[in-house]
């Protein structure tokens, strides 16, 4: 059968009810994808150059590139090339353990062969770029980029993509929050294999080569989730189905691959969010966004105002919309739609109205209130 590196995926994917994708669930590795045509091409020069520039033409085995590694590793008389072509680490990391066995590389190379057969270079070598690890909890080529420098892969310059690209081989070691000089020196290495390939002048890798290195992870804030999203995770952690214990549950969730089809209506849930910001907005602090002045209680004190709605359709009871406060941000995820429990108020009249209309009573009745009930 075909190879199905598709179903190893680790995330799993949250739907609206019309089938579109709303969210992606994952641990606290960072995975985030990028499309290969929204990676700039020197990112795409630099991997090849260090990893594979014989990679468009050969069918996923490279004998000479291994015969090469084997001839420089024997004379430096340590490992200091792989030989394998990106294809064959993709089945490697895809599919394979990091054994070093001849049985492996044999299996590894008839799987590259296959590979090669069901999908296309770009496909091939769009896939190993979101998948290589390139340290501190970076998956992927756009992971890295948030991480060591702040920006999206489509932004990544010269010499950021060369840092990338030398760190493959070995990310730990190679990690500049690590070892500045080791990987100033994996730079300079990739840098030169682009001149040597022709895809840079010698200017350019002069250049690249003095600009700074990163030395901290940056603060990279992804998209937020939202209450909706929040609640369905916090539904399904709770859900024996999933396992037996909460770890169970977990690991399923954020590494299983999962396809979670919500009841969520995005046209009510966008008009439901728009309802809440036109409530709060008179009563928004300047500054902070999460804020609200809703006045003061019965002995003088500030009160602070939030708000919580949830949209059920009683036919079926299915949840189309949930707000549970001011805003998705680490000040105010409790939700007030769902976990804020009220007592109910004036809501009851109109259970017990109901009740009674039902039995037969008109709103002209009158019933006394004297003595049991």
């Amino acid at each position: 059968g075909d190879l199905a590196l598709d179903e190893l995926a680790q995330r799993s994917y949250v739907y609206a009810s019309d089938g579109t994708l709303i969210a992606t669930l994952q641990d606290e590795e960072n995975r985030a994808p990028v499309d290969i045509d929204d990676v700039p091409q020197h990112l795409i020069d630099a991997v090849l150059a260090v990893e594979d520039a014989d990679f468009f033409t050969h069918d996923g085995v490279n004998a000479r590139a291994t015969l090469r590694a084997l001839l420089t590793n024997v004379d430096e008389g340590r490992i200091q090339q792989g030989g394998s072509t990106i294809t064959q680490q993709l089945v490697k990391q895809s599919l394979l353990t990091s054994d070093r066995a001849f049985t492996r590389k044999i299996k590894e190379a008839f799987l590259a062969r296959r590979l090669e057969e069901q999908m296309s270079k770009r496909e091939i070598l769009e896939r190993y770029l979101n998948t290589i690890y390139l340290a501190n909890h970076s998956y992927g080529v756009q992971a890295a980029a948030e991480t060591y420098f702040g920006v999206t892969a489509t932004e990544l310059d010269l010499a950021q993509s060369a840092l990338l690209a030398g760190m493959i081989r070995d990310p730990i070691d190679y990690n500049p929050f690590a070892d500045q000089d080791v990987a100033r020196e994996r730079r300079r290495i990739a840098l030169r294999r682009m001149v040597e390939e022709g895809m840079i002048t010698e200017e350019d890798a002069a250049a690249a080569n003095e600009a700074p290195l990163p030395t901290s992870p940056t603060q990279y804030t992804p998209p937020p989730d939202d209450y909706f999203v929040e609640e369905v995770k916090r539904r399904l952690l709770d859900d024996p189905r999933l396992g037996e214990t909460r770890s169970e549950r977990t690991e399923l969730l954020f590494k299983g691959g999962l396809q979670i089809h919500t009841t969520v209506d995005l046209r009510s849930q966008f008009f439901a969010a728009l309802a809440r910001n036109e409530v709060l907005a008179p009563f928004a602090v300047e500054g902070e966004p999460a804020l609200f002045r809703a006045g003061v209680d019965q002995f003088g004190q500030e009160q602070l105002g939030t708000v919580g709605m949830a949209a059920v359709e009683p036919r079926s009871g299915a949840v189309r919309a949930i707000v549970g406060g001011p805003g998705f941000d680490d000040d105010t995820q409790f939700n007030m739609a769902t976990q804020a429990y009220r007592q109910p108020g004036s809501s009851m009249k109109t259970f017990v109205l109901l009740s009674l209309l039902e039995q037969g009573y008109s709103p002209q009745d009158q019933i006394s209130g004297r003595g049991p009930c």
